[in-house]
């Protein structure tokens, strides 16, 4: 059983943003399409929440039951968050206001963005 959970759900070709709660699916509003969902980045796909919550029922169970056909949850807060995900990022991109932001473990040889500001 599903307690409560945010989700976004494609039923008849039109997307939707709502809950679970209680094995039942709300609805909250229509959404153009699934790019205008904020923070799509806290959402996963159907199978892999099931793979993360060792649920034994596969995904077209769950694609019946609530009759949509596609089903994203979003994700609980233990996942982490994208500000833990760039924690380590090379010293020369800290300030950097470009969103590229190279790896700790990265050597940068060239840097367009700083070579045309003239900052290298």
């Amino acid at each position: 059983m599903i307690k409560s959970v945010d989700v976004v759900y494609k039923r008849e070709n039109k997307w939707f943003i709502g809950t679970i709660k209680e094995d039942k699916l709300r609805k909250k509003k229509q959404v153009k399409k699934l790019a205008d969902v904020t923070a799509t980045d806290d959402y996963i796909t159907l199978k892999k929440w099931i793979k993360d919550n060792s649920i034994k029922e596969d995904s077209d169970h769950f694609l019946e039951k609530f009759n949509v056909q596609s089903l994203y949850f979003k994700q609980s807060s233990s996942a982490p968050t994208k500000s833990a995900l760039w924690s380590k990022l090379n010293p020369r991109c800290l300030k950097c206001e470009k969103k590229c932001k190279q790896s700790y473990r990265v050597d940068i040889i060239s840097c367009k963005y700083k070579e045309i500001k003239g900052k290298e």
